[in-house]
């Protein structure tokens, strides 16, 4: 018989067969154990009964040929607390024999019971060999069948949890699946399922995992968690459905045993619906923030304390403000005293009351300090225990409303005059055709009392013929049909003469858009019927006057936007261009370009505005030959007091004009030759009054003097006096001479030629001095000038520009020449000793002036120089710096400059 430590190694071995194997592999496990204790060859024979007598286990016997029921000894069923031996085979072959059986000379046997002491079933042992047991051994078959019976009672449990939990999954609530842990195949699915999946039983089971589970992540996901905690809650995935779909769900898993093996529980929530409703809740939110920003509306919200919670962008940009500024601020930081306290006198108890309020007036301070007049409406949110929450609120800024509002009242007074100075009757009609309210105009033509009269019918005030009256009943109901109604009548007055109207009738419509009235206008148009024989005879005038106009003037018509309709015969004469290449264009093809952009803006603005302008225009016709017109554009308004065609009536000038500005350009030059005279005697005067006074002094000298030797000496002074008056007095001629020169000859002349001529005569100059001349002036650059000016001014600035070298260093003169707009520029640039300009600018130019100590200066040749300038139109500037050089820059007008480069 085996020891007691086999015993200890079986019970030891059965918890870890029910932990990792589960029941059915326990059993069998014991079975084997109880071979092994009474050790080879027995017959194990297993009977586990339950409601009716059943066969768990056999070994070498034929199970069909076994009577359950008498198979095995009745005695056993008497020994509940013990096992039942027997080594008797006489006794043990009579009870076997029905199993085939013989020469049993040994019998175990033991019951099996539950926890409460109940029989549950046996184990019996056979053997075909006697044995001997010890009470030891008894011991250790009876701590086995103990050990079975635990088995059984395990087994009897789990068959029931898997039988109820069978159930449960069927006819569970919620979609359920169970797959194998290993590679995800599913084994079982529950209706609930089905539906979830839009699916069938049998397109699911044998499917995988993988297949089911729309994000492959998802699942690996769910591993990991199962892997670390043992159990997975609440899990959001996505599955996969029938045809395509997917549904979101929460999925919660489990391990279970499930007969006999490992397998994966799992639980599946459809949250579809409610992730659908938080995608249109987030979506609404964005939309909701973003129209809340976004919308062109005031918006912000204040919790209980007046304090802001949110202000929309809008909100911010008209107030000028950054969000940081005003989140968590009190809206007395935002809103004027005086408006706020108003608010809480006025409206807030109500406002509080009632949960809402409409068009508060307040006064808002934007970020710059200016005030803007706001009306703010306002709604009172509760939370769910009726608390104040906070206050929503729309902001409108009135400030152009009210000024609209002003203008508005000051537009209805001026209406409300002109309606009741109007020299058109008005007249409001009910449905019925009486009178309800009139103006004076409308008194005056019914020539009665209508303040007498109000609510009588037409008929009774307006003296309407008989015959005329059905006319004008069908005219009134014409208009409360929704027509309006304009037409001329011949009306007899009371004193019985006749007088021709305009009656205008307008349909008034209630707020259904019903016509409920009549407005009735009427309009004295007598004076224009009589006007209209008149306007006859004008036209005949008119067309009088065109015929005249055409024979002695040029005539172009425009429209409102000066393209030509009409352009007479002296027009097409005078311009040289076809009635084709003149209609439908712009006068701007006759523009010269000699009259400013001003000019023409300031005509436009006049005859824009319906007044005649007129004025002197140079004109140049399609030969490019230029004429003065005389000009006179006259607007023709519209009723409404706006040109529509304009007559520009033109006479042709240009004999008289050309004259006219010969005569003012020799005006203005013996003006200007005048002032240079006037200015020049004063020079003369100055000049010669002191070498005068120079010459007197020493003959009063030489009368006194008897000294030959002091005589001689004066004599020398004498005539030392008398070069400097001579060299003035040639000098003076000079200036003379130029002022003088009234009408200047002016030739194309090349300025190189003549620069290089300029820097020959100066040659010797040029080598003492070791100048060096940097000439840029181009071979074909054409001046207009006169030559003699030309080669004076030339040799004055380079002479000048060496004469007054810097002693320190070797004199550089730079010329250049370019074209600037309509005028040559010539350009003398040198490095010489300079001059100081704050000093010297205004008397540069001036005759006798000097500004270096070099004993040949003289200052007489800027002098000439400048008048030479001056004489042929142009002008002379000065850049100058002291001890850097000087730069004179020459501008001379009408060049003629080809390819200069």
């Amino acid at each position: 018989m085996p020891s007691q430590g086999i015993m200890q190694h079986l019970k030891k071995e059965f918890s870890h067969l029910v932990q990792v194997h589960g029941i059915t592999a326990t059993i069998e496990g014991l079975i084997a154990m109880a071979e092994e204790i009474f050790a080879p060859p027995i017959l194990l024979i297993f009977i586990y009964q339950k409601d009716s007598t059943n066969l768990v286990f056999h070994k070498g016997v034929d199970a069909s040929k076994i009577d359950l029921k008498n198979m095995h000894l009745q005695e056993l069923d008497l020994h509940k607390e013990h096992p039942l031996i027997i080594q008797d085979a006489e006794t043990l072959q009579s009870e076997f024999v029905n199993l085939g059986l013989v020469n049993i000379p040994f019998y175990a046997g033991c019951i099996l019971k539950s926890s409460a002491g109940n029989p549950i079933g046996r184990v019996e042992l056979l053997d075909t060999n006697p044995r001997t047991v010890t009470p030891k051994d008894i011991h250790l078959f009876e701590l086995l069948g103990k050990q079975l019976s635990h088995a059984f009672i395990s087994e009897i449990n789990l068959k029931l949890a898997q039988s109820d939990l069978l159930t449960i999954f069927s006819n569970a609530p919620v979609a359920m699946l169970v797959a194998r842990p290993d590679d995800g195949k599913i084994l079982m699915v529950n209706k609930e399922l089905q539906k979830l999946a839009e699916t069938e039983e049998t397109d699911l089971i044998g499917r995988y995992t993988t297949e089911f589970y729309s994000n492959l992540h998802q699942r690996d996901q769910l591993l990991e968690i199962l892997s670390k905690e043992g159990t997975v809650k609440n899990l959001e995935v996505q599955i996969n459905k029938k045809g395509g779909n997917k549904a979101d769900c929460l999925i919660s898993t489990e391990l279970i045993s499930f007969h006999g093996e490992t397998m994966l529980l799992s639980g599946f929530i459809d949250i579809s619906e409610r992730k659908q409703s938080e995608t249109s809740l987030a979506i609404n939110e964005e939309r909701f923030r973003s129209l809340y920003n976004r919308t062109p509306v005031m918006l912000h919200s204040l919790n209980n304390e007046g304090e802001f919670l949110s202000v929309s962008d809008y909100w911010l940009a008209k107030m000028g403000y950054q969000r940081e500024q005003v989140i968590g601020k009190h809206m007395s930081h935002f809103f004027t005293k005086s408006s706020i306290v108003r608010r809480e006198l006025e409206r807030m108890d109500e406002f509080f009351k009632k949960g809402y309020d409409f068009d508060i007036p307040y006064q808002a301070i934007k970020r710059n300090g200016e005030t803007m007049d706001v009306l703010v409406s306002a709604i009172l949110e509760k939370d769910q225990n009726g608390q104040n929450q906070r206050i929503l609120s729309v902001m409108q800024d009135v400030t152009e409303k009210k000024k609209l509002d002003i203008a508005l009242q000051k537009s209805e007074d001026n209406l409300r005059t002109v309606f009741e100075n109007t020299d058109t009757g008005y007249a409001l009609l009910d449905a019925d055709f009486y009178i309800m309210s009139f103006n004076q105009a409308m008194q005056r033509f019914a020539e009665v009392d209508l303040f007498k009269t109000l609510h009588l019918h037409t008929y009774s005030i307006l003296y309407f013929a008989e015959a005329r009256q059905q006319a004008l009943l069908q005219a009134m109901n014409a208009v409360l049909k929704g027509q309006t109604i304009s037409y001329e009548i011949n009306y007899v007055q009371a004193d019985g003469s006749d007088k021709w109207y305009r009656m205008n009738m307008y349909p008034v419509f209630d707020k259904n858009e019903k016509a409920a009235g009549i407005i009735m206008a009427v309009e004295d148009i007598n004076e224009r019927k009589q006007n209209e024989i008149h306007l006859n005879r004008i036209v005949k005038e008119i067309t009088d006057y065109k015929l005249a106009l055409d024979e002695s003037s040029i005539v172009f018509l425009t429209d409102e936007k000066g393209m030509i309709s009409y352009a007479n015969e002296n027009c097409l004469q005078m311009t040289q261009y076809s009635r084709e290449d003149v209609l439908n264009k712009s006068m701007h093809f006759l523009n010269s370009g000699y009259h400013s952009r001003e000019f023409f803006a300031n005509l436009w603005q006049t005859i824009q505005r319906g007044e005649i302008w007129k004025g002197e225009i140079r004109n140049k016709n399609k030969a490019g030959q230029y004429f003065w017109v005389d000009c006179t554009i006259v607007p023709f308004i519209d009723k409404d007091r706006n040109p529509y065609q304009y007559i520009a009536i033109q006479r042709d000038i240009t004999l008289s004009k050309n004259a006219e500005i010969e005569l003012n350009k020799s005006f203005s030059l013996v003006n200007e030759q005048n002032k240079r005279l006037l200015n020049f005697s004063y020079i003369v005067s100055h000049n010669l009054r002191s070498h005068t006074s120079n010459i007197l002094s020493i003959l009063n000298f030489l009368e006194k003097e008897s000294s030959e030797k002091e005589r001689s000496e004066l004599m020398g002074h004498l005539k030392k006096v008398s070069r400097s008056l001579n060299d003035t007095l040639f000098n003076l001629n000079e200036v003379v001479s130029i002022r003088n020169n009234i009408n200047l000859v002016l030739e194309p002349l090349n300025l190189l030629d003549y620069l290089n001529q300029a820097l020959k005569v100066q040659s010797e100059l040029i080598a003492i001095k070791k100048a060096e001349i940097k000439n840029r002036v181009s071979a074909n650059c054409i001046i207009k000038c006169n030559p003699a000016y030309l080669e004076s001014i030339l040799l004055n600035f380079i002479s000048n520009a060496i004469k007054y070298a810097h002693p320190d260093r070797i004199p550089v003169l730079e010329i250049e020449a370019y074209q600037q707009n309509d005028q040559l520029v010539l350009l003398f640039a040198d490095n010489g000793i300079g001059i100081d300009l704050e000093r010297n600018r205004d008397k540069l130019f001036g005759m006798y002036k000097t500004f270096s100590n070099n004993p040949d200066a003289r200052g007489i040749g800027l002098f000439i120089t400048k008048n030479q300038i001056d004489a042929m139109g142009g002008k002379v500037e000065v850049e100058s710096e002291l001890g850097k050089g000087t730069r004179f820059i020459i501008y001379f007008n009408n060049p003629i400059l080809t390819n200069q480069t």
